[in-house]
């Protein structure tokens, strides 16, 4: 009896052994990039396409697409490639009717099983006749388990970032990384990196910076720290060039009637000097539901912006674009632009 005890003893210590093995194994390998350097940032010309010539105005939009994958972002369900390449097309007639000069995605999948390793950024540029495009990656694992549960539905390999699509030249094309939320290590090592993607754009004989960001999700102490670096790295840009900021600042506006957490970021970025939101505090504040940007089936937070010096920039119009639907579990924010001479 003592005999067949420790032989089960063993057996079940081998299997513990093996599984642990199973398991370092799989960290390692799961949460390395493929890429031989972090956040790379990529410049893009299709040479189909012909650049548009300056205006007075400019159109600018920024758009968190959740890969296409509509209100099923991060839910444990199937997803069949109809979905995307339904939303796909649903995507590129937006654009079409719209017709932004300048378009900056957040949650914008290059290569990833998730989403059927389409080029989504690729298409768009294609589709869409956009001449000057570029990207920077915030998400570069071997293999994402998430959704934890089933196996099945876990995103797998993942290559995801942000991208702009710009009918003027994009001269200039970097990364900032940003602070990272407070989680434990193991969590951090498949997580996604927050980034601020910061282009220069030729605009006739002008220049125009614009931040590219997508803020910590969970964290809202991270995302004050992140406001912080993207205030430096406005007084590093803001000399030389008008500047906007946009994205999904994953924060609610300041005095709104439920706010997401109680933090400070919003209220950082507007205390720069001039900066302004093209939806302005009182408007948003006279009709808060009018301007929420999450969640496209039952709206009820705005946490996407775009935000401008006044002393440079000249806001012409803007509004939440509700008609996109359920492209996405965000709506996009549009706006019209007049770069001021200096």
């Amino acid at each position: 009896m003592k005999r067949s005890m420790k032989k089960i003893g063993r057996v079940i210590l081998a299997l513990l052994v093996v599984l642990l093995l199973f398991v370092i194994l799989f960290y390692f390998w799961g949460s390395a990039s493929k890429r031989s350097e972090a956040n790379e940032a990529t410049l893009y010309f299709n040479e189909n396409a012909k650049s548009k010539r300056a205006n007075d105005t400019l159109r600018v939009m920024t758009y968190n697409i959740g890969y296409l994958s509509g209100m099923t972002n991060n839910l444990a369900v199937d997803r069949d490639k109809e979905l995307f390449d339904t939303n796909q097309k649903r995507l590129q007639s937006l654009l079409k009717d719209l017709s932004p000069d300048v378009c900056c995605f957040q949650e914008i999948d290059f290569h990833s099983n998730r989403s059927y390793y389409v080029d989504q950024l690729g298409e768009i540029s294609k589709e869409l006749n956009y001449p000057f495009s570029s990207r920077v990656i915030n998400w570069d694992k071997n293999y994402v388990p998430f959704p934890y549960w089933p196996i099945s539905m876990q995103f797998g390999e993942i290559l995801s970032g942000q991208a702009i699509a710009s009918v003027y030249p994009i001269k200039q094309n970097e990364s900032l990384l940003l602070q990272k939320g407070d989680y434990p290590f193991y969590y951090n090592a498949f997580y996604l990196d927050r980034l601020a993607q910061v282009n220069i754009l030729n605009i006739g004989e002008r220049e125009l910076a614009i931040f590219n960001v997508h803020l910590e999700a969970w964290d809202a102490r991270a995302r004050e720290i992140q406001a912080d670096q993207l205030i430096d790295l406005y007084n590093k840009y803001e000399k030389d060039y008008p500047i906007l900021i946009v994205g999904d600042f994953n924060c609610t506006p300041i005095g709104a009637e439920k706010p997401y957490m109680l933090e400070n970021t919003i209220e950082k970025i507007l205390a720069i000097d001039g900066m302004k939101s093209v939806i302005s505090d009182s408007l948003y504040l006279s009709d808060e539901k009018n301007y929420f940007t999450f969640n496209t089936i039952e709206p009820y937070i705005k946490i996407d912006y775009i935000f401008y010096n006044e002393k440079k920039i000249k806001m012409i119009d803007a509004r939440v674009v509700k008609e996109a639907k359920d492209i996405s579990d965000h709506f996009p924010l549009i706006a019209e632009i007049i770069l001021l001479d200096q």
